[in-house]
């Protein structure tokens, strides 16, 4: 069985500062874009299948 980060005795995390350029940012940008793009449309996908089941 998998343990949570809770359940270890240690973990450790790291902070990162990033200063991206204007053509970064847009790349940046074009891709949370698409990323909430797919999400969105499989989400939708599966509302609708999960309507078509209850018919």
């Amino acid at each position: 069985m998998a343990k949570t980060m809770a359940q270890l005795p240690y973990h450790y995390g790291v902070k990162v500062r990033a200063f991206p350029s204007t053509e970064q940012k847009r790349l940046i940008k074009r891709n949370s874009d698409a990323s909430r793009f797919i999400y969105n449309q499989m989400n939708g996908m599966n509302n609708d299948l999960f309507w078509l089941k209850q018919v």
